[in-house]
């Protein structure tokens, strides 16, 4: 079994090489320098070990049990540029593979009491004892040989989100925001949240221990409270600029119904809200269009009194009765686009 402990260096000091021993003379400066030619000769002249490999340590440290151990070592004090180097085949998007994030997985449940066991003859099947948080884990590891040693095949989960949220747009992973449907994590624990402030994450905890199954998660996303003011007043800001227009139809689609025999003179129309009846976009529940969490949904009844002259200059009035439909895109928090529909 490997467990490894971090012990204090010896205190700085002179060893006994350094204390004077009577009747030892110096050396003459001209010997000193031969001595060192010599030296200088012997290193040219042997072959030097080769630079220590880039999946962990070398020599007697080389051993299955001792990378497993240092691998998770690493990931216990949140050092995820070491914790890499003892991944075989390192995965290139590593955007949730960060010190950071590290630092996030263990204040939700730390690391500790790690350990390790060979279960076959050459120990490139390892197993890992260790807390996380308060729970007792136990983890197998599979190990392959490298150029220098051995490296782990296993220590990396490739989480697929598409069943947990489609598109993750806006919400994150122990802060960081999530931009792709996939996404790699070491050992750890992980907490979703939102990273658009028009979303609200209902937390959902969850831990990536070394043994499988690997855990499937589940997001609850909603909007957040205040966002339907912000996306009514997106939406209205569509609208408005219509009801203005001297337009029939406007470009937002609804206009004057057509009168026959009658020739209307578009210039002298106008178009003005009645909310005596129903609420203005602004004042309207909004929703996510589930499971897409890039678009949401805000609708209302709308009535719009209008008054019209024909070619005569005789004037019309009536009203139009619509059910609005704003479909708006909150990929972008800062920069949100309404399409109108139901006119």
């Amino acid at each position: 079994m490997s467990k490894r402990h971090v012990t204090a260096a010896n205190a700085p000091g002179r060893s006994s090489a350094d204390k004077h021993i009577p009747g030892r003379r110096g050396l003459h400066s001209s010997a000193m320098v031969a001595i060192l030619a010599g030296l200088l000769v012997g290193l040219v002249g042997c072959t030097l070990p080769p630079p220590a490999s880039q999946n962990g340590p070398t020599g007697a440290s080389a051993q299955p049990t001792s990378i497993v151990q240092a691998f998770l070592e690493a990931i216990a004090v949140a050092d995820a540029t070491t914790a890499l180097t003892f991944i075989a085949n390192p995965p290139s998007d590593t955007s949730l593979m960060t010190d950071a994030v590290l630092d996030q997985s263990l204040q939700l449940a730390a690391i500790s009491d790690i350990s390790t066991t060979a279960s076959n003859s050459d120990g490139t099947i390892t197993e890992a004892d260790y807390q996380m948080g308060d729970t007792s884990v136990r983890a197998t590891f599979h190990l392959r040989t490298v150029a220098q040693g051995y490296a782990i095949t296993d220590g990396v989960l490739k989480m697929d989100l598409t069943g947990a949220c489609t598109p993750c747009t806006g919400i994150a992973l122990n802060g960081v925001p999530i931009t792709q449907p996939s996404v790699n994590l070491f050992p750890g624990t992980y907490q979703f949240g939102a990273s658009s402030p028009l979303l609200a994450v209902t937390a959902d905890t969850f831990s990536f221990t070394g043994a499988w199954p690997p855990p499937w998660p589940t997001v609850s996303v909603k909007l957040a409270s205040g966002a339907d003011a912000t996306l009514g007043a997106a939406a209205q800001a569509v609208i408005d600029p219509c009801l203005q227009e001297k337009a029939i139809p406007t470009s937002c689609g609804f206009g004057v119904p057509l009168l026959s025999g009658v020739t209307l003179v578009a210039d002298s129309v106008t178009y003005k809200p009645d909310y005596s009846y129903y609420k203005p976009l602004t004042e309207v529940g909004c929703r996510l269009h589930n499971p897409n969490t890039t678009e949401a949904i805000c609708n209302t009844p709308l009535i719009i009194d209008y008054s019209v002259k024909d070619t005569a200059g005789q004037p019309f009035s009536g009203e139009i009765d619509a059910f609005v439909t704003a479909t708006i895109d909150i990929s972008d928090p800062n920069h949100l686009v309404a399409t109108l529909s139901g006119f």
